[in-house]
């Protein structure tokens, strides 16, 4: 939700990446309002680069383009729950991303995300997919 400090938290790994001189590519699934004015900002360097995919397919279309330049930096997924095409996602979405983080790993690039945890199972999956989850804000450990 606003203010959990997901896309803060995605945004200040971006800029760490950037301070090494690591180039930084941004897909935002939030596509109902304007992209964040850090986002915007940050567009400014050369080496920071933000899309609005139309979903997980479109997404993994211009991650496999990124990569295939053979740069190593930083893919930041923001909001990855909208890149989804339901909740939970379709068997579809899913292998998409399967085939994302394939293509992420075998390229050694950084990879960050931002989803909310706490609805539809998501912590789970990620924690499969992740070699560590940060919750921020809006979560629970039901104590």
């Amino acid at each position: 939700g606003e203010g959990a400090g997901r896309t803060q938290w995605c945004m200040t790994q971006s800029v760490l990446a950037r301070a090494h001189s690591l180039p930084v590519v941004w897909f935002d699934g939030d596509v109902s309002g304007h992209l964040d004015r850090r986002v915007q900002r940050a567009c400014a360097d050369p080496l920071f680069r933000a899309y609005r995919p139309t979903g997980m397919e479109h997404a993994l279309n211009f991650l496999l383009a990124w990569l295939r330049l053979r740069r190593r930096g930083l893919v930041v997924f923001d909001h990855l729950d909208a890149l989804f095409d339901s909740e939970p996602p379709s068997a579809a979405a899913q292998r998409v991303f399967r085939r994302a983080l394939g293509a992420l790993h075998r390229s050694r690039a950084m990879w960050v995300c931002s989803a909310p945890l706490e609805r539809g199972g998501w912590s789970e999956t990620m924690a499969v997919y992740s070699e560590r989850v940060v919750h921020l804000g809006g979560w629970s450990d039901g104590s």
